[in-house]
């Protein structure tokens, strides 16, 4: 039979492994890396707060009942809002510029650029293009308004009431004539003899 080593109960077990050690090397690690990621949200940040000082004097031309604004907008993945739908955020590697467009089922990236000043004529020319967006709907809106102005107007509402009197009338002879050929004739034979 093998004979165990037996450990003795009064001296103390020593190992190179402390426990409070290692979690305090991790605090000091997520330290670091939580400084070193704020540190590139604000170098983000300044390159947005660049271009949209770049911007300033183009927002200051669109109409106020337009639905575009230049935000900065701080969160995990700062972003320059310009309207509703679009934005520009930095790409990964941090010095590209991206526009994004949001749609229902799908993010489009429209445009990239290291240029602040290429990103600023791509962002005016999609403001531009959005408004002639508008524009024309507007006028479509207007001629459909025409329309239905026209034919409120009392010489078609009474046209509509005859046309519509004329469809009624023309049913109930219709379901009258059917009636009267399923029925017996003998009432009707009486009558006219």
């Amino acid at each position: 039979m093998k004979k165990h080593k037996q450990i003795e109960k009064n001296t103390p077990l020593e190992s190179s492994r402390n426990l409070e050690k290692a979690m305090q090397r991790m605090r000091l690690s997520q330290a670091e890396r939580n400084n070193a990621l704020f540190d590139l949200k604000e170098l983000e940040v300044a390159r947005l707060t660049i271009l949209a000082d770049e911007l300033k004097p183009l927002f200051k031309q669109i109409p106020k009942d337009s639905r575009f604004a230049c935000a900065i907008v701080e969160t995990t993945k700062p972003r320059l809002w310009i309207d509703i739908l679009s934005y520009v955020v930095m790409a990964s590697d941090r010095r590209r510029y991206k526009l994004i467009r949001e749609r229902i089922d799908t993010i489009e990236t429209i445009h990239t650029t290291v240029d602040y000043h290429e990103m600023a004529d791509v962002v005016e020319n999609y403001i531009a293009a959005r408004l002639v967006e508008k524009e024309r709907a507007h006028t479509e809106e207007d001629y459909f308004s025409q329309v239905l102005t026209t034919a409120s107007k009392p010489g078609y509402i009474s046209l509509m009431i005859s046309f519509g009197a004329g469809i009624v009338s023309i049913c109930i002879g219709l379901a009258l004539a059917s009636y009267i050929q399923t029925q017996d004739w003998q009432f009707w034979r009486a009558f006219f003899e």
